[in-house]
């Protein structure tokens, strides 16, 4: 008994997330907070469970290919902004995993972090060091997704062609 919106909640346990990859567990997010359940027991659960993805406290790594997909769902459901509280944190991921892109997913990369140092307004505004918006616009200017992987690029090559001293 009780309201449609309790036996929702009754219905919904984290237990049936148990495997759900990064993407999944975002739009889980994204659609309780949409249904005004954000600040529900569940909600606060899958908050949780994204930020230990995320901050790679979880069990393991997430695939890159899921930091992609899940800036492309945040893209695609118009909330790709850098009041997002994930973005931030996603860009940071796969600025760090940047070695193990594909190379499709660097493309959609480039995109994604041209739109949120755009909105930002880097090279036009001061942004306050070691903030999230400066880390954001340092990521643009080096056009940090147009980086070849390391495995790709030979010290002996670039030592001869001068590029290392």
């Amino acid at each position: 008994r009780g309201t449609a919106r309790a036996r929702f909640l009754r219905s919904l346990d984290m237990d049936r997330f148990a495997f759900a990859a990064l993407p999944e567990l975002l739009l889980l997010c994204i659609g309780l907070e949409g249904l005004g359940l954000g600040a529900s027991r569940l909600g606060k659960e899958a908050r949780d469970r994204v930020a230990e993805l995320i901050d790679l406290r979880g069990p393991g790594p997430v695939p890159p290919r899921d930091l992609c997909r899940s800036l492309m769902l945040l893209r695609t459901c118009g909330r790709l902004t850098a009041e997002n509280p994930w973005v931030f944190p996603l860009l940071r991921a796969t600025a760090n995993a940047v070695d193990r892109l594909q190379r499709g997913e660097k493309a959609i990369l480039r995109i994604v972090l041209r739109e949120v140092s755009a909105e930002l307004g880097c090279g036009q505004r001061a942004m306050a060091p070691g903030s999230p918006e400066a880390a954001i616009c340092a990521l643009a200017r080096h056009q940090w997704f147009y980086r070849r992987s390391r495995a790709n690029v030979s010290w002996v090559r670039e030592r001869h062609r001068g590029g290392l001293k």
